[in-house]
């Protein structure tokens, strides 16, 4: 059966997607491991200098992904702090804890779910459905999880359980017909996989090294 232009399209920038978020996933561990050393051993206010130093003696390719994942994440922390000073400006918010490291963190969070997770789902369900119209949550999903004291994390987990249902039966119904209950079986079995995969890349990312400071 010859398939349609418009699900080659979809199928090819699925695999795009799900090869962008692999790629990237070192250097999420980079910036996180990085940052989170300057928060808590040094001054926050050298943030640039010191990674520019690191920078300095990695290879092209970590530079490259280094720098944009380290970009997107000033520009994130830049876009929550904007987003909660205006609030705060408006006499609604007052927190001792909304600080400089707690809103880096937040970006350093957002930045793991729009490049390492986002691609994951968006590509799995552009390679199953072969549907272009996919393509269209990206950017849905990329305004919902920048926008201020949105319950960012609720939002991740229903986003990811809602789409791995979803993939599940998709991969049911293309194996199988009908849809009996081991359809929901399938389902169910997607849901654990997905939140399977996301639990690994955040622990990739995210933890920290098992090493002393002095």
């Amino acid at each position: 059966m010859e398939m349609h232009i418009g699900t080659i399209i979809a199928k090819a920038i699925g695999v795009i997607l799900l090869l962008l978020g692999l790629i990237l996933i070192p250097a999420g561990r980079i910036c996180f491991r990085q940052i989170r050393e300057l928060l808590l051993w040094k001054p926050t206010g050298n943030l640039n200098e010191e990674l520019k130093l690191w920078l300095e003696q990695a290879g092209n390719f970590e530079k490259i992904t280094v720098s944009i994942i380290y970009g997107a994440i000033i520009r994130t922390y830049s876009a929550i702090s904007a987003g909660r000073d205006s609030v705060r400006q408006t006499g609604e918010l007052k927190c001792e804890a909304d600080n400089f490291p707690n809103r880096i963190m937040y970006a350093m969070y957002t930045i793991i779910f729009r490049w390492h997770i986002l691609p994951l789902i968006v590509g799995a369900g552009l390679i199953l459905s072969g549907s272009l119209w996919l393509i269209l949550v990206l950017p849905v999903a990329w305004i919902l999880s920048i926008l201020p004291f949105f319950p960012f994390f609720i939002v991740v987990g229903i986003y990811c359980l809602v789409s791995s249902w979803v993939y599940g039966g998709l991969v049911y119904s293309r194996l199988f017909s009908g849809s009996g209950e081991w359809y929901y079986v399938s389902s169910g079995v997607g849901v654990l996989c997905m939140f399977l995969v996301y639990i690994v890349i955040v622990s990739i990312i995210a933890l920290p090294n098992r090493r002393a400071h002095y």
